[in-house]
């Protein structure tokens, strides 16, 4: 695909944007996302020497179950925040708050403190992931988004598919620990590109975040997450999960009326009246 800088949109106004700009800011969003999708499928593939090296085995599900919970609580909270206080600053801040959890998590002693980064990590890369695309939003005219979204969603994929395969080879030629550690580089990179070319002009406005409905969605994330991790040992139809089910299913009724009251909900309900957002969210 060919990428020209004519379709470079900044917020606001518009300077002027080299070419070579503009292929150093796609380059890095393209690389801080491919990072992110490949920490929620590299470690999949470390487990069993993680648990040789740090026990607690009936906890290791939550290394991954972790990361990904707090990922889909982050994704919309982050992406609302960063209409409020900036795409770049938000962007950047996940970033690092990525990189930080990596490093924690090549580190951990025990399997509690892993579980812990490993949340921790996945509020980077929810807030990574979400404001990627928003940033595309605002740099690039409608009528190409198409084009440089289908280049996200790639690295995606096959950030997807490789890191199983990055994951395997770490853990025979090195330490589980490197599948967390080799995102300092990668990560820095991305840092710097974006950090130095990555120049948005913004202008804050006066925005309500919708902490009712950020709270909601992130009890009815955690629930569901719950009801199937703790399904498996406690048995689908024990009382516990079940009620576990119910208190879910509450929290996301709570939630939709939330959102059809709010004055800037985090998720407006109007979206799924247009029939291609309700076919690919279902």
């Amino acid at each position: 695909m060919s990428i020209s800088a004519e379709n470079f949109r900044p917020e606001g106004e518009t300077p002027p944007v080299t070419q070579r700009q503009l292929n150093l800011a796609v380059a890095g969003l393209i690389l801080g996302l491919f990072l992110a999708g490949l920490d929620s499928s590299i470690v999949s593939v470390a487990m069993p020497t993680i648990a040789g090296s740090l026990g607690g085995f009936s906890k290791l599900a939550w290394v991954s179950t972790a990361y990904i919970v707090t990922t889909a609580m982050a994704t919309p909270l982050l992406g609302k925040l960063s209409d409020i206080f900036g795409r770049r600053r938000l962007y950047l801040m996940s970033v690092v708050v990525f990189l930080g959890g990596s490093v924690l998590c090549g580190l951990a002693q025990n399997i509690d403190q892993l579980i812990a980064f490993r949340a921790l990590q996945g509020i980077g890369g929810g807030g990574i992931g979400a404001i990627t695309f928003a940033i595309i939003a605002e740099l690039v005219v409608p009528r190409e988004r198409g084009k440089y979204i289908g280049l996200f969603t790639s690295a995606f994929a096959l950030s997807s598919v490789a890191g199983p395969l990055i994951g395997g080879w770490m853990v025979e030629q090195a330490s589980w620990r490197w599948i967390f550690f080799v995102n300092i580089p990668i990560g820095g990179v991305a840092l710097a590109i974006t950090a130095s070319v990555l120049h948005m002009q913004f202008h804050r406005i006066e925005a309500k975040v919708d902490v009712r409905g950020a709270i909601l969605l992130s009890l009815s994330i955690l629930g569901l997450f719950a009801v199937l991790e703790f399904g498996r040992s406690w048995g689908w139809t024990s009382v516990r999960v079940l009620s576990l089910l119910v208190a879910t299913i509450v929290l996301l009724g709570l939630f939709v009326r939330e959102e059809r009251r709010a004055v800037e909900p985090m998720v407006p309900m109007r979206l799924l009246r247009d029939r291609v957002v309700l076919v690919c969210s279902v």
